[in-house]
C-alpha cells in the first residue's frame, strides 16, 4: 500500500498512524484517570457511609442505655440527656439515609429511624405506666417486652445495613483495582505497539526511499565512469523517485547513442574505406 504513495504521502501516512496511536494512548490514560477518580470517589463515599452508620448505631445504643437510666432514676437531668441523645440519633440517621444512594439500603436506614421513633413512644408510655402502676405491673412488662423486640430489630437492621455498606465498599474497590489494572496493561501494550509500529514505518518508509535513490545514483555513477550497460531502475514507479528515474532516461538515450557510435566506429572495413579516399585526395 505504501508503494502506491508518493514520498509526501508515505510520510503523511506514517505520521497519521503514529498520531492516531498517540491519541488512542492519551484517551486510554484519560479514561483510566477518570475511572480511577470515579472509583476513588465511590470508595470514599462508601467509607463515609460506613462511618455514618457506625455513628448512628453508637448513638442508638447510647439512647437506649440513657432511656433505661431515665426510667430507673426518674432524674430530670437524665430526662433532658435522653431528649438530647434522641435528637442526635435522629440527625445521625437522617445524615446516613441522605448519604446512601442505593434505594434498598436507604430504606433500611429509614427503617432504623422509624424503629427509634417507635422505641421512643414505647419509652414514654412506660414512663407514664411506671408513674401510675409501677414497673412491676402487667402493662409495664408488656411495654418493656415490646421495647426489647424493637431493640432486637434495630440490631438486625443495623447489622444488615453495615454489612451491605462495607461489602459494597470492598467490592467497589476490588472492581476499581481490576479495571485500573486492565487499563494499565492496555496502556502499556498500546505504548509498545506505538513504538514497534513507529519503528517499522520509519524503516519501511526510509527503505522505500533510500534503496531506489541509491540504485539510481549507482547507475548514474557507473555511466559517468563509462559503464553504459546498467539500466536505470524505478522508471515504472509513480512517485518522485519514478520521476527521477524517468529524468535519467535522457541520459540513457545519450548512452544508447554513444554505444551506437562506438559500435559503428568499431565495424570492420570502415577504416579501409576511409583510407582509399585519403589516397585519392592526396593524388588530387
Amino acid at each position: 500500500m505504501l508503494d502506491r504513495l508518493n514520498i509526501g504521502g508515505r510520510l503523511a501516512a506514517g505520521f497519521t498512524v503514529l498520531i492516531a496511536l498517540i491519541l488512542a494512548l492519551s484517551a486510554c490514560l484519560i479514561y483510566a484517570e477518570t475511572v480511577g477518580g470515579a472509583a476513588l470517589t465511590t470508595v470514599i463515599m462508601k467509607e463515609n457511609n460506613a462511618i455514618l452508620d457506625h455513628v448512628a448505631r453508637a448513638s442508638i445504643n447510647l439512647y437506649i442505655a440513657q432511656t433505661w437510666r431515665h426510667l430507673a432514676t426518674d432524674e430530670a437531668e437524665d430526662a433532658e440527656t435522653s431528649r438530647s441523645v434522641r435528637q442526635a440519633v435522629q440527625k445521625n440517621i437522617d445524615k446516613l439515609a441522605a448519604s446512601i444512594l442505593d434505594p434498598g439500603r436507604r430504606a433500611r436506614a429509614e427503617e432504623m429511624g422509624a424503629l427509634v421513633d417507635g422505641y421512643a413512644d414505647l419509652a414514654d408510655r412506660l414512663a407514664r405506666v411506671k408513674a401510675d402502676a409501677g414497673l412491676g405491673s402487667e402493662e409495664a412488662r408488656t411495654i418493656a417486652a415490646k421495647m426489647d423486640e424493637v431493640e432486637n430489630r434495630l440490631d438486625v437492621v443495623a447489622g444488615e445495613l453495615e454489612r451491605a455498606i462495607v461489602g459494597t465498599a470492598v467490592q467497589t474497590e476490588n472492581d476499581a483495582r481490576s479495571e485500573l489494572k486492565l487499563l494499565s496493561w492496555g496502556s502499556m501494550a498500546l505504548a509498545a505497539l506505538s513504538v514497534v509500529l513507529g519503528a517499522f514505518l520509519a524503516w519501511r518508509i526510509a527503505r522505500g526511499i533510500t534503496r531506489p535513490v541509491r540504485a539510481i545514483a549507482s547507475t548514474m555513477s557507473a555511466m559517468s565512469n563509462g559503464d553504459l550497460t546498467k539500466e536505470t531502475p524505478g522508471r515504472q514507479r509513480s512517485d518522485e523517485i519514478g520521476e527521477m528515474a524517468r529524468a535519467v532516461r535522457a541520459v540513457e538515450v545519450f548512452r544508447d547513442n554513444a554505444e551506437a557510435a562506438r559500435a559503428w566506429r568499431g565495424k570492420p572495413g570502415r577504416n579501409a574505406r576511409a583510407r582509399p579516399n585519403a589516397s585519392v585526395s592526396s593524388k588530387i
